[in-house]
């Protein structure tokens, strides 16, 4: 361990809607997420005695977990004792700290826990401050890795912000129905992952249940391109806590649907930093070399 040269972290997309591992409602009820690793990754390199770190594959401000993977990277790299002494209920929490605290980057709990173990997971976030973690089946998720696509809009979005206003004083208690709700269709979704018109309908719950506290959550930008490309998709919402980012979508027919994009990005003048892609799982998780 003393010789790595390299660290390496997935990023994540949500599934099931976010705000179940955020706090204050985390530390109030407990809340479960469904969640997946995706092939997109970044780094922490050490040239020279200096940690450098490297977001190439993946836009940053995206809306899939790419600060906290980062952390989670820097940490390991900078103190890669905590990779064999903490359970990894503690490495979460390290970085949740790290990022929460200390960088006053504010988040949830799903991100580095995506970062850390990779693979497609339904996670429950207790209140007592613990991680459960229920894989879902390589054999189950193939059927929902086939079709997924993430479409990055162009637009940067500030995690922080679309937090504050969603678990503020005057907001939070009228929330909480629809977030533990957000845990419900997650849980659901863990058993019918495999079932195109049950993932169909509970995606589309969670779209709604996510954009429930704050409407910013889903972007003009959004509305837009759900409208445009209306007909190539089954469902879709905005990943993690929105108001810019990514979308994800689902959908019987990537292929066409990526085609389908790239023609309107072409025609409509969508910002030149937008792009779409097949998600690809990622089942390694963090990586030291």
């Amino acid at each position: 361990m003393k010789n790595f040269k390299k660290v390496s972290a997935p990023v994540r997309v949500d599934i099931s809607a976010c705000w179940p591992d955020c706090d204050p409602y985390r530390q109030d009820y407990g809340g479960f997420l469904l969640n997946a690793a995706i092939k997109q990754r970044v780094y922490t390199r050490r040239l020279n005695g200096d940690f450098v770190c490297s977001v190439r594959e993946v836009p940053t401000n995206s809306g899939l977990g790419v600060s906290a993977a980062i952390r989670t990277t820097f940490m390991i790299a900078s103190n890669p004792a905590i990779l064999d002494k903490f359970s990894l209920t503690d490495k979460i929490f390290k970085v949740y700290t790290f990022e929460n605290q200390v960088l006053h980057h504010r988040a949830g709990l799903q991100d580095q826990a995506a970062a850390l173990e990779g693979g497609v997971n339904l996670w429950e976030f207790r209140k007592d401050n613990k991680v459960n973690k229920y894989p879902i089946e390589r054999k189950r998720t193939k059927h929902l890795e086939k079709r997924l696509v993430i479409i990055y809009t162009g637009q940067k979005h500030e995690s922080v912000d679309m937090h504050n206003i969603v678990f503020s004083p005057k907001n939070y208690k009228k929330i909480i129905p629809a977030i533990k709700q957000m845990s419900k269709v997650a849980k659901l979704m863990a058993g019918q992952i495999d079932n195109q018109v049950a993932m169909t309908d509970l995606i589309n719950e969670s779209r709604e249940l996510h954009r429930k506290p704050f409407s910013g959550v889903v972007t003009n930008t959004m509305k837009v391109l759900a409208s445009r490309l209306k007909g190539g998709y089954l469902a879709w919402k905005a990943t993690g806590a929105g108001g810019g980012g990514s979308m994800l979508f689902y959908t019987p027919d990537t292929k066409a649907l990526i085609k389908f994009f790239n023609k309107i990005r072409r025609q409509k003048n969508l910002p030149k930093e937008s792009k779409i892609f097949p998600v690809k799982f990622d089942y390694k998780g963090l990586i030291v070399k």
